[in-house]
């Protein structure tokens, strides 16, 4: 790509109102984005669907191009066993670089 993060800006929390698609666009490739996976719901008592939902609407927001880590904004006691190993397949399923609209399901 012929260019380098040198920053990180992480903890975007969906259920603050974060729009993770839009700072994407703010910041292009400018600075790494860490986070967006909702610890209120998600990976506390989401069905499995939703989790690979969530997942997959996370990178198509943010991966093209690079520079995003998937990643809880936070923990907490809650945050479920079985939820973070659903994000992993998830990720497995949707999170291989280079990204195609195909990977991701847009």
């Amino acid at each position: 790509m012929g260019s380098h993060i040198e920053r990180v800006m992480a903890a975007l929390e969906p259920t603050a109102g974060i729009e993770l698609a839009t700072v994407k666009e703010m910041v292009g490739d400018r600075l790494c984005l860490v986070g967006n996976m909702d610890i209120t719901h998600i990976l506390v008592d989401a069905d499995n669907d939703e989790v690979f939902e969530a997942v997959r609407e996370s990178i198509l927001a943010a991966g093209k191009g690079g520079g995003y880590i998937l990643a809880p904004t936070n923990s907490h006691p809650d945050i479920s066993v079985d939820r973070l190993y659903w994000v992993l397949e998830a990720v497995e399923k949707y999170g291989y670089y280079p990204l195609s609209a195909g990977d991701v399901g847009a």
